[in-house]
């Protein structure tokens, strides 16, 4: 009944699907990258270098040490979809130098 409707109707192939979301880039331990992809993260903008994956958990090691519940912490814990691989943009010596504007 439903189909000889949709015929009916000139809809052969039913309701349009939603575009899934892109899939996050890969990362691997000794990535640098970048926490939050969404501007209301509390830590968006935040940089550090993953330092432990175990399936979709992902641990970060901050640059810079944050405050949760009053204690100041290193570690961010994270899963892919969160972080973004910072763009690296050349060398100092030895130094990797990575985009800090996030652009």
């Amino acid at each position: 009944m439903l189909e000889r409707l949709r015929r009916m109707l000139g809809d052969e192939d039913g309701p349009a699907a939603a575009a899934p979301p892109p899939a996050p880039e890969p990362i691997g331990v000794g990535t640098r990258v970048r926490i939050g992809r969404a501007a209301e993260h509390p830590l968006a903008g935040a940089t550090g270098e993953v330092v432990r994956i175990s399936g979709r958990s992902v641990v970060v090691r901050m640059d810079e040490p944050y405050e949760a519940s009053g204690v100041t912490q290193r570690l961010f814990y994270s899963y892919p979809g969160e972080l973004e691989v910072a763009r690296r943009v050349g060398r100092l010596g030895d130094v990797d130098l990575y985009d800090e504007t996030g652009a």
